[in-house]
C-alpha cells in the first residue's frame, strides 16, 4: 500500500510504509545511503569525507566543504548537524541527510560536519549526548591536524543544529559543552598541593621589545607552556596572515604547546615584557584529578573525602550526592550537607583565604537517592575576609543554608584560657569498631565507654562503620532508667590519610562535628519510658588554629540547657599539643514520639 499523501514522502525516505489496516512499518533496509564524494574534479559543488571520531562506539562525521573554497581560500563558519529521528533511526550516510548538508554547505556557504552517533535501542540516552559532546572535542582536538578543519574551518564562528531529535541532541551537547568549558575556568580555587608546586616551579622571563615569546608551528622555539603576563604588553598575531592581532595586557595569560590551535599565533613584545611561565610538563598542575588533590583521582581517595567531592557544574554551582558505601539515618546525614556546602564555598575563594566561622540552619531532610545542588553567593570579597552564602537544594526546594566567613591567616594576639581536660591517650582505647565486635563475640562484654545512645546501633548487624575513628574517654555505668550527666568526650580523627589541603581538613571536621553532637542534650533525660526524636536546627563553628582532620582531635561536648522542646549543646576540639582548634554550638529540636493507643479488640 502506497503512503496517500506526498506530506507522507518523508516517512517513505526513511523506510516507512502503511499496512492495509492502517499501521505502519519501518524497513530500515529501504532506507537509501549515499557515498561521500571527496574528488575535487567531481562534478559535485560540494566535496564530502567521512572521518573517524570513535572506532569503539562505531561513532563517525561526514564533513561537507564547498568546492569553491579551494580557490577562494576563505575561512567558513563551522556548522555542527546532528540528524533527526527520534534517536532510533537515520545516519549521516542517509541519501536525505546527505542532500541537506550539500545545500546547506553551498548556500550559506560553511562547513558542515554531520554527526553520526549511537541510536536506540541498542543504545539508550544518554548515550548521543555523549557522542555528541566527543564530537566537538574531537574536532577541536583535530583543528590542526585535519586538512580542511586547518586551512578553511573559523573555530569562532561554530554552531549546532538539528532537526526533530537531532534539535534536542543538540540543545543538550550545548549545555554539557558550555559546563565543561568552564568546569575549571571558573575562578574556582586549585588544590594546594598544586599551588605549592606552581610556587616551585614558577619561571621568570623577560623580553625585549620585538621579540618572540613564542613563534607558531615552533613548539620548541622557546619552550611551550602557561604564560602570565606580569609587566608589559603583548601582541598575538594570527595564522590567517591577515593582521590580524590580539593584544595581551597586564594580567592577561595565555598558553602555548598546550592544546593544538594555539600553535597557530605568534606572540611579541610590544613592550619590555616580564612573563611568568609555567612550563609545559608541569601544567597538569592546572588540571588536576580531583577537587582536593593534583595527583590523586577520587577514586584513590579516602571515604571520606570522596563524600567531600563536590562535582563543578557551572560558575558558583556544585553538585554532590550521599555515596552508597556512606553512612546515612533514612536521609542524608547533616554533617554531610554541611561539608559539602563548605567544600563548594571554598572553592570561590582565593587560595590564602581559610573558612573562621560558619552557621548553619537545617530546614528539610535530604533525600539520599538524590543529588543535592550547593549554590554559592559571593557576598564579600576585601582586603582580608571573604563572605559566602550557600544555598543547598534538593527537588527545586532549599533544604539547608550557610553563611560562612574566611580570613587570610595573619600574626595577632594570642592566649587560651580554656585548658584540656586529662583523658587517657588515644592509642589506649578502642575503637568504635573494636567494641562492637567484643559485644557481639559476648553481649556481656558491653565496654561501659560506649555512650548509651550508640548502644543499640553498634549491636546491629546491618551497622555502617564511619569514615571516622572514634574512640570515647569516660564510662557511662548509667542505663536508661537514669539520667546521665549531659557531657561526653572522645577521641576522633578521619580514616586514611587525606589530601594535603587545609580547606579539606576543615571540611571534614565539620561533617564529623556532627556525629553525636545534639545527642548529648537528651542524656538528661530517662528513655526507658520515653521516645525522643531529634532533629538539627542550626550548628555554628569557629575555627582558631590549623587543624589536621587525619590526626587525633579530642572533642569534647556538653549540654548546659534544653527547654521549650530545644537542646542546647557547646563543644570544644583541641589537638594533641592541649590547643583548642575548634569551638562549636548546636541547637536541636528535641520531642517525645507520641505512641498511639491501639485499638481495643474484643476478646470474646
Amino acid at each position: 500500500m502506497s503512503l496517500p499523501s506526498d506530506r507522507y514522502q518523508i516517512l517513505a525516505d526513511f523506510g516507512f510504509s502503511l499496512n492495509p489496516d492502517g499501521t505502519g512499518k519501518l524497513d530500515l533496509d529501504k532506507m537509501p545511503n549515499a557515498p561521500a564524494t571527496c574528488d575535487p574534479s567531481s562534478e559535485n559543488p560540494v566535496l564530502s569525507k567521512d572521518i573517524t571520531i570513535n572506532k569503539s562506539n562505531n561513532t563517525w562525521a561526514r564533513v561537507y566543504l564547498p568546492k569553491k573554497t579551494l580557490i577562494d581560500k576563505t575561512k567558513l563558519p563551522v556548522l555542527v548537524y546532528f540528524h533527526g529521528g527520534g534517536f532510533i533511526l537515520g545516519s549521516a550516510a542517509s541519501a536525505n541527510i546527505q542532500d541537506y548538508c550539500c545545500t546547506t554547505a553551498e548556500q550559506l556557504p560553511c562547513i558542515v560536519v554531520s554527526i553520526e552517533y549511537r541510536l536506540a535501542p541498542d543504545h539508550r540516552l544518554p548515550a548521543a549526548y555523549d557522542d555528541g559532546l566527543e564530537a566537538l572535542h574531537w574536532m577541536i582536538k583535530t583543528s590542526t591536524s585535519e586538512p580542511w578543519f586547518r586551512n578553511f574551518a573559523d573555530f569562532k564562528r561554530v554552531y549546532l543544529v538539528g532537526l526533530s531529535a537531532g534539535g534536542n541532541l543538540a540543545y543538550h551537547v550545548g549545555q554539557r559543552a558550555a559546563a565543561t568549558d568552564r568546569k575549571w575556568t571558573s575562578n574556582q580555587r586549585l588544590p594546594s598541593s598544586s599551588l605549592y608546586k606552581l610556587a616551585q616551579l614558577i619561571l621568570v622571563k623577560h623580553y625585549e621589545i620585538g621579540e618572540y615569546v613564542f613563534k607558531r608551528h615552533a613548539e620548541n622555539a622557546h619552550g611551550g607552556g602557561a604564560y602570565f603576563i606580569f609587566q608589559g604588553q603583548a601582541d598575538a598575531c594570527a595564522a590567517d596572515d591577515n593582521g590580524n592581532q590580539l593584544q595581551f595586557k597586564k594580567y592577561d595569560y595565555f598558553a602555548h604547546g598546550l592544546f593544538d590551535k594555539l600553535q597557530l599565533v605568534d606572540v611579541i613584545a610590544s613592550t619590555k615584557l616580564t612573563c611568568l611561565v609555567l612550563p609545559l610538563q608541569h601544567c597538569t598542575l592546572l588540571h588536576p584529578k580531583s577537587i582536593w588533590s593534583a595527583h590523586k583521582t577520587v577514586d584513590q581517595c579516602s571515604l571520606v573525602e570522596r563524600i567531600m567531592h563536590i562535582d563543578p557544574v557551572k560558575v558558583n554551582i556544585f553538585r554532590g550526592i550521599t555515596l552508597p558505601d556512606a553512612p546515612i539515618f533514612e536521609k542524608v546525614f547533616g554533617g554531610q550537607i554541611m561539608g559539602q556546602a563548605l567544600a563548594a564555598a571554598s572553592k570561590t575563594v582565593g587560595c590564602f583565604n581559610l573558612v573562621h566561622s560558619l552557621h548553619v540552619y537545617y530546614m528539610l531532610s535530604g533525600d539520599v537517592t538524590k543529588p543535592i545542588t550547593y549554590e554559592v553567593q559571593r557576598v564579600h570579597d576585601g582586603k582580608s575576609f571573604a563572605t559566602r552564602s550557600i544555598n543547598a537544594i534538593q527537588k527545586g526546594r532549599v533544604i539547608f543554608t550557610m553563611l560562612a566567613s574566611f580570613h587570610k591567616e595573619e600574626e595577632g594576639f594570642a592566649h587560651q584560657e580554656v585548658t584540656m581536660p586529662s583523658v587517657p591517650d588515644p592509642e589506649t582505647l578502642l575503637s568504635l569498631e573494636e567494641l562492637r565486635e567484643r559485644y557481639l563475640r559476648d553481649p556481656r562484654l558491653l565496654d561501659p565507654r560506649l555512650p548509651r545512645h550508640y548502644r543499640n546501633t553498634v549491636s546491629s548487624r546491618t551497622f555502617v562503620p564511619w569514615p571516622i575513628e572514634m574512640r570515647f574517654c569516660e564510662p557511662y555505668y548509667l542505663t536508661d532508667q537514669t539520667k546521665d550527666p549531659p557531657r561526653l568526650i572522645y577521641w576522633f580523627r578521619a580514616k586514611g590519610k587525606l589530601s594535603d589541603d587545609q580547606a579539606l581538613h576543615r571540611c571534614i571536621v565539620t561533617y564529623a562535628s556532627d556525629l553525636v553532637f545534639a545527642a548529648v542534650s537528651v542524656y538528661p533525660h530517662p528513655r526507658r519510658v520515653l521516645r525522643i526524636s531529634g532533629v538539627s536546627l542550626d550548628h555554628s563553628m569557629w575555627f582558631h588554629r590549623t587543624v589536621k582532620a587525619d590526626e587525633w582531635l579530642l572533642f569534647v561536648i556538653t549540654s548546659p540547657c534544653s527547654d521549650n522542646g530545644r537542646g542546647f549543646v557547646t563543644g570544644q576540639m583541641f589537638n594533641r599539643k592541649g590547643q583548642i582548634v575548634v569551638s562549636l554550638t548546636q541547637e536541636t529540636l528535641i520531642r517525645e514520639v507520641k505512641v498511639p493507643n491501639p485499638a481495643q479488640v474484643s476478646k470474646l
